[in-house]
């Protein structure tokens, strides 16, 4: 199996880009951010990877993640969240976060996720 690392990532997403069209390529607006929560009982912790340039943010605890979540959305409307689980756990818990749930009230909403 090979190991996943961040280069292998952005390697990968810039091959793939790469195979579109020169058209494709200039309308296409999409930041592309892989992310993953983790939660524990008094702590949230949220990696962000931008696949595009390679930069890593690990982010812990709701206030700093509300605040850079916020920070990322407002700065670039074209920005898009992906990762394994989104639709059904991740995203849940960005939504929680930015409509101001503490700690606790996370980590209750992933274990009744989980």
């Amino acid at each position: 199996m090979k190991q996943v690392t961040v280069e292998l990532v952005v390697e990968t997403f810039k091959a793939r880009f790469a195979e579109l069209s020169e058209e494709a390529r200039k309308t296409f607006r999409q930041r592309f951010l892989v992310h993953d929560y983790e939660t524990f009982p008094n702590d949230t912790h949220l990696t962000v990877l931008d696949i595009v340039t390679g930069q890593v943010w690990s982010l812990w605890g709701v206030e700093q993640i509300r605040e850079h979540v916020r920070k990322l959305f407002l700065r670039d409307d074209s920005t898009v969240f992906v990762g394994f689980n989104n639709k059904n756990f991740d995203n849940k818990l960005t939504d929680a976060i930015l409509a101001g749930a503490n700690e606790q009230a996370v980590k209750r909403l992933s274990d009744d996720l989980v």
